[in-house]
């Protein structure tokens, strides 16, 4: 008695296995909240420090007295927040509508629309990284020379460190993926049916929105 053998496609091949679209989803929001949780950490601690949340101290200087460390006037900075930040805010909310409108067309089946889109919204997003990079360079040379030139704790300028360091880890991982995705919209890789890491990277993309537009008023109300 002979036995059926089993076709070798009976249980899928490697190409035809695909992650169920809701546990990307799930995934992604889950990327995006511990993301989310790591930056506004961050940003509280800046404010705490700003605002002087933890207190006054003294330390002692080399030459024997004692200063005590206090922090910038609040708002003291708030004159000289360089102009092209609000430049950089309007690319980051285009670069928002861009991606948007590249999803929209996808689910349609608009092909031409959707790559033109996609591109615009890449290239919205390195002009926002050249316009914003020397802005917050600047920021972050002003509280250093702040430090070196008064008695306000190092731990102020080290927060505003780390939180730019942050956010422009956040900005390169936005960019990489828009220029992945455009590059695979180039080799026909989305339909309206699979378009899934277009709807992640406009995700994405939107969470930048507010973490910029959180920073940014922060940095405007705290100085």
């Amino acid at each position: 008695m002979s036995h059926a053998s089993t076709p070798s496609h009976a249980f899928g091949t490697p190409k035809d296995l695909r992650v169920p679209s809701r546990s990307s989803v799930i995934a992604m929001r889950l990327f995006v909240f511990s993301l989310g949780v790591l930056f506004f950490a961050s940003m509280l601690a800046y404010a705490a420090i700003r605002t002087g949340f933890f207190g006054s101290g003294q330390i002692k200087r080399s030459d024997g007295t004692v200063a005590t460390l206090t922090v910038p006037e609040f708002g003291a900075l708030r004159g000289v927040l360089p102009p092209s930040l609000w430049v950089s805010t309007g690319l980051v909310l285009a670069a928002s509508v861009t991606v948007s409108r590249a999803l929209a067309s996808v689910r349609r089946e608009r092909q031409k629309p959707f790559r033109a889109w996609l591109a615009a919204t890449l290239v919205l997003a390195v002009l926002f990284v050249i316009v914003q990079a020397p802005s917050l360079w600047s920021i972050l040379a002003e509280h250093f020379d702040r430090n070196a030139n008064t008695d306000a704790p190092m731990a102020l300028a080290g927060a505003m460190f780390f939180l730019i360091v942050v956010h422009a880890l956040h900005v390169v991982g936005g960019v990489l993926s828009l220029s992945w995705v455009l590059y695979r919209a180039g080799q026909d890789a989305y339909d309206h049916e699979h378009h899934m890491p277009i709807r992640h990277t406009a995700l994405y993309w939107h969470f930048l929105d507010v973490v910029w537009l959180v920073m940014f008023g922060t940095l405007i109300v705290l100085g």
